[in-house]
């Protein structure tokens, strides 16, 4: 699994810092799994933040999930931070790979 947060990023109490955090790569790649976080371009990282917690956002994120998907994502929700893979498959009594696949 290849996760868009590297471990720098744990312990971060917001969105924004944990953006900015991410290298260049990572950036990219989160951009390409949400290109609805592009438009409007943002003119930083604090307007990235705000745009990716806006209603539309989420809503257009969440519908591009599956039922499993959702599943794990609202075990994310409900576990507190910082929240791992064993985490979510004991809350969810379910495998763990089936469970990292879910966020991959």
């Amino acid at each position: 699994m290849t996760d868009i947060l590297p471990p720098a990023t744990t312990g971060v109490r917001t969105l924004t810092d944990a953006l900015r955090r991410l290298d260049g790569d990572a950036l990219t790649r989160l951009l390409g799994l949400r290109p609805d976080l592009a438009y409007p371009v943002p003119g930083d990282v604090a307007e990235l933040s705000a745009q990716a917690t806006t209603t539309t956002s989420v809503t257009r994120a969440l519908d591009g999930l599956n039922a499993w998907q959702r599943t794990v994502a609202e075990a994310l929700a409900a576990l507190t931070d910082p929240a791992g893979l064993a985490e979510v498959a004991a809350l969810l009594q379910a495998d763990l790979d089936a469970c990292g696949a879910a966020v991959t």
